[in-house]
């Protein structure tokens, strides 16, 4: 199956504003962790699928890139997709967008699957059914590690 960016809409609400009405950064993250496990489990390796198997995705780290961060009451388009798979993780890219059409937000994230009970990363193709990556990057991050 190819991959497809997956997309959602959201609505800024007051209370996950600074006092400048611009969206709080622990929830812009809150949100991106969200849409990961929102299509991780559309691609049957969500939540119920790792713990099936005693496996677990960590997302272990981040970068952002912010035009400007979006204002209270406005409603803005989240795409995310695998952009690059690693030996026992991947690399997961945002993009999150004004009304007017407009990115403002581009981020990269790190995710490693692990062992629960060993707490340790495993491997992808060990792990998980096969899936497809969307070779497309919004930042050219390639973090350390695996």
């Amino acid at each position: 199956m190819e991959m497809q960016k997956y997309t959602n809409t959201y609505h800024v609400r007051s209370y996950e504003c600074d006092r400048n009405n611009n969206l709080r950064l622990v929830t812009l993250m809150n949100i991106f962790q969200d849409m990961a496990v929102l299509h991780a489990d559309a691609m049957g390796l969500g939540f119920a699928f790792c713990l099936s198997k005693g496996l677990a995705w960590v997302g272990s780290n981040y970068e952002v890139l912010i035009e400007r961060l979006p204002k209270m009451n406005e409603t803005i388009t989240i795409n995310t997709w695998p952009a690059v798979e690693k030996k026992a993780g991947t690399i997961r890219d945002f993009e999150v967008f004004a009304e007017d059409g407009t990115r403002i937000i581009a981020a990269s994230s790190q995710w490693v699957l692990i062992n629960i009970d060993r707490k340790r990363p495993v491997s992808l193709k060990e792990n998980l059914p096969e899936y497809s990556i969307l070779e497309e990057r919004v930042l050219p991050t390639e973090f350390n590690g695996n």
